[in-house]
């Protein structure tokens, strides 16, 4: 099986992280216990560091924040990475305020970082929800985001 870091860390979300075990789980117990379910070792040990870059609520990687006037351009690397559909599911979420332009740009790393060459709105689906769960105050948007049908079709923005 052709597993990618994001299978790690939706493995590990939906298993370990999202039922709500606020306790400090050991890297070496979750290293194992996903050993068992069958990745390999090199996949998980990206997925810790993938993890490691979140954003958290005591940080921030960005110089300037993007304000709510602030108009991004994407790269072609972003472009050919999340397509026309992640970026318009992207765009979505953010018009509607499910994200702002910081959760965007934290999004947009760690897309960037993960290890396919092409993601769909399921991916990116998945680590914006990653973010919105591990950064306080968005405990609303993440719910939304969850409940988010999986078959709906992706909205056009004008």
């Amino acid at each position: 099986m052709k597993e990618t870091i994001l299978d790690v860390l939706m493995f590990m979300f939906q298993s370990y992280i999202e039922d709500g075990n606020d306790s400090e789980i050991d890297r070496n117990f979750l290293h194992k216990n996903l050993s068992m379910a069958g990745f390999a070792d090199k996949n998980i040990e990206k997925a810790f560091d993938w993890l490691e870059r979140l954003p958290s609520d005591e940080e921030s990687f960005l110089l300037n924040k993007p304000t709510q006037k602030s108009y991004r351009l994407y790269s072609e690397n972003e472009i050919l990475k999340l397509g026309t559909d992640g970026l318009t599911f992207m765009a979505f979420l953010e018009k509607f305020g499910v994200i702002n332009g910081e959760i965007r740009e934290h999004a947009l790393d760690r897309i960037m970082a993960l290890d396919s060459s092409k993601v769909d709105i399921t991916q990116v689906k998945w680590v914006i929800l990653m973010i919105l769960f591990n950064t306080p105050g968005n405990e609303i948007n993440y719910t939304w985001l969850q409940n988010l049908e999986p078959n709906y079709s992706t909205p056009i923005i004008h």
